[in-house]
């Protein structure tokens, strides 16, 4: 029927429909029927890996199966099965299923290879792209030329609009294909170098669970190890993987360390203000996904000039691939557009644990992205009086406030002097540490306060020359008042001109630290209120303020 479909032109409805992939049962037993049907061996460990690998389409199992019958050939395990996958998305049925949909949607040559590289950049590279003006500037060229290539695969059921989001289809073996035709047709690789390349990325994959153990246990160490950073200057080498195994490789330990020790060229690191898990921009913006993210100064003066920021990405894979590196790269220039960064602010940072792909080691010089190995993170931790933290459960659960019915609250008066700020940041500490609270949560909770008690301080010209603050702990959240009795500032929260150029940058940098915030602002002063949720997914109490920009 999809066959059908496809020929008639009407693919793009059939899958407005939403018919796509079967039950992960209905799939496997589906596999059971076809290879008993043509007498072809299929492993008892198999079904349920090959159901996955090919998004429990029956179309594609009913070609893959095909494509086996008429090989002649057995599964007889895991590379066996791969390896006939590969051949079949290279240059057998998925790959003739694929390269005609894609010659029958566009019959110009040109226009087919612009959307191919689109759509491997979307799906392949995990490009992270949900707007029209997203996907314009992605394709390039005019905006006629990309809105009919936009509204093709719409057409064709590719990508779905709901007004100004996109979504793309998510579809395992359209990837592969995208994969192999950007290889074959761009770089000019032949089948078989494709067809490898694509049994190797999937089979250097560990299990997810032993993956993301290992990840969560090296994140927890190197969260703590930034945490201490204050300032320092380290070897450079600790970030340029490249020339550390040319320096040091197969060299003793007490070796290593002497060399490092002795290497001219250092790297100062930021002063920490808070290092958390991921990043999520602003509310109703797009999302960015870190294994960590670290705001710091380079400078003590805690400003916009002196910002830095850190993207860390760590990768458990048994290779890193050059994917990997893509999809961290295309994170992160998102990131540096979202927070309009000048160039030195943002720090990119991959961290690996076993081998790596040789094009890798071109693609971070590049890019500018550090590059660590877990045997120089060992010596870095060394350097820090450190070792590997064992993360266990019971430190990744997030604390749980006292019981009780009636909120906690606690007010303080502070004169507007220079350091009073560190003063509500210790009683906030105290606060949250009754809740108890993971180092993470905080450490932003602190740092959103003294954000919005430097912006009392230095905007507000209260003649009392004092700010009150007030904390509310309650079951679900944390609630934090700063107000002042100043002049006020216009737009509130909205964002004037005076708001920016003023207040800006602060409040900018409150709402990335907490979950809401709320402004009111008058000729009596300015009351920010500042909410974090202790619960995993907090329901939000509306919509909260305008962002100041």
């Amino acid at each position: 029927m999809v066959a059908s479909l496809k020929r008639e032109g009407l693919f793009g409805s059939f899958h407005l429909m939403e018919v796509a992939g079967i039950s992960s049962a209905a799939s496997e037993k589906m596999w059971t029927s076809l290879f008993e049907r043509r007498k072809i061996r299929l492993p008892d460990s198999m079904p349920v890996r090959a159901a996955a690998r090919l998004g429990h389409i029956p179309i594609y199992q009913r070609m893959f199966v095909e494509e086996v019958s008429f090989r002649n050939a057995q599964v007889v395990d895991e590379i066996g099965f791969e390896n006939l996958f590969a051949l079949s998305v290279t240059e057998g049925k998925l790959n003739r299923y694929w390269r005609e949909f894609f010659e029958n949607a566009f019959p110009d040559r040109v226009e087919r290879g612009r959307a191919v590289k689109f759509l491997k950049r979307v799906l392949c590279d995990q490009f992270p792209l949900d707007t029209f003006e997203g996907a314009l500037s992605l394709l390039g060229g005019s905006a006629e030329e990309g809105g009919r290539i936009l509204s093709t695969l719409e057409f064709k059921g590719l990508l779905k609009s709901d007004f100004e989001q996109l979504r793309f289809i998510d579809d395992p073996v359209l990837a592969d294909f995208l994969y192999w035709a950007f290889e074959r047709g761009v770089l000019g690789k032949s089948g078989s170098q494709v067809a490898a390349a694509l049994v190797q990325a999937k089979l250097s994959r560990v299990s997810p669970e032993v993956a993301e153990g290992e990840r969560e246990k090296w994140a927890a160490s190197t969260k703590e190890l930034i945490r201490r950073w204050d300032g320092r200057e380290v070897p450079m080498l600790l970030f340029q993987f490249g020339g550390f195994r040319d320096r040091f490789g197969g060299k003793g330990l007490l070796e290593v360390v002497i060399g490092m020790e002795k290497e001219p060229q250092k790297i100062r690191l930021p002063r920490i203000s808070s290092v958390s898990t991921g990043y999520r921009a602003r509310r109703g913006g797009p999302r960015f996904d870190f294994d960590l993210v670290a705001y710091g100064f380079l400078d003590a003066e805690f400003s916009e000039e002196n910002l830095v920021i850190w993207a860390v990405e760590v990768s458990t894979e048994k290779t890193l691939a050059v994917n990997t590196v893509e999809h961290f790269e295309n994170r992160c220039r998102l990131l540096s557009l979202e927070k309009r960064l000048k160039p030195g602010q943002l720090r990119k940072w991959i961290l690996f644990e076993k081998a790596v792909d040789p094009a890798v080691l071109e693609r971070v010089d590049r890019y500018g992205i550090l590059l660590t190995h877990r045997s120089q993170m060992r010596l870095f931790l060394n350097l820090f009086g450190m070792e590997e933290l064992d993360v266990s459960a019971e430190e990744r659960k997030a604390g749980e406030p006292p019981p009780g019915a009636e909120p906690l609250e606690f007010e303080l008066v502070l004169p507007m002097k220079a350091d009073t700020e560190v003063v509500a940041a210790r009683v906030a500490e105290e606060v949250a540490a009754y809740a108890s609270l993971d180092k993470d949560t905080v450490d932003r909770i602190k740092m959103a306060l003294i954000e919005a008690c430097i912006n009392a301080f230095e905007h507000s010209g209260a003649e009392s020359g004092k700010v009150r603050l007030r904390y509310v702990l309650s079951p679900e959240k944390i609630e934090l008042f700063v107000q002042d009795e100043g002049k006020g500032f216009r737009g509130g929260g909205a964002g004037g001109e005076e708001s920016k150029r003023n207040r800006g940058w602060g409040l900018k940098l409150i709402r990335e630290l907490v979950d809401d915030v709320e402004i009111s602002t008058g000729d009596g002063g300015t009351i920010v209120r500042m909410v974090k949720y202790l619960g995993t997914e907090p329901m939000r109490e509306g919509a909260g303020s305008p962002d100041p920009e």
